[in-house]
């Protein structure tokens, strides 16, 4: 999910020009944006995906990204995501975003920051917090996100951590 994400998670609706619009482009398969710290850990992800890539190589990386993504959320018990298919891949490293485009692990203040970072995408605050679901899936490991954190399940639960109690009620 998480790298789906990421190669999603740099698109800016102000630009209108491919690849600097950033966006699901398969840049993130490039050592220039593979470093940046927000997707450290990802090469692990890369090199299961790779042998797939190799064996059906008119998929694109953009492409082949977001169905792992969507191919994880339903397998987790999530909805099944509806794709569409054709996305273009970037051609090379100097296509890929600046770092900074991703959501900060600890930004000094957390709210305005991501409304930042995803209103830059049309995004609304319902849509952050939806997003933001996806991190009660998994565990944070201190290598990848300066965070350790518990393991959960492979489900979804809405709960972040084995031990976290949900509120009741409606949330919004």
């Amino acid at each position: 999910i998480r790298l789906g994400w990421h190669d999603a998670g740099t698109y800016n609706k102000n630009i209108e020009e491919f690849p600097q619009r950033g966006g699901a482009n398969g840049s993130l398969r490039f050592e220039a944006e593979l470093k940046h710290g927000a997707n450290a850990g990802l090469v692990n992800a890369l090199k299961l995906l790779q042998p797939i890539k190799d064996k059906y190589s008119g998929v694109t990386y953009a492409d082949l990204f977001q169905l792992a993504g969507a191919t994880a959320v339903e397998e987790a018990g999530g909805p099944k995501i509806p794709m569409k298919y054709g996305r273009v891949d970037v051609t090379g490293p100097e296509q890929c975003p600046e770092e900074g485009r991703l959501p900060d692990a600890g930004p000094p203040s957390p709210a305005d920051h991501l409304r930042q970072v995803f209103y830059r995408m049309g995004l609304n605050d319902k849509e952050i917090v939806a997003l933001s679901g996806a991190h009660t899936l998994g565990r944070s490991r201190p290598d990848r996100s300066g965070w350790g954190k518990p393991e959960t399940k492979y489900t979804f639960s809405g709960l972040i951590g084995p031990d976290a109690v949900p509120v009741p009620g409606p949330i919004g």
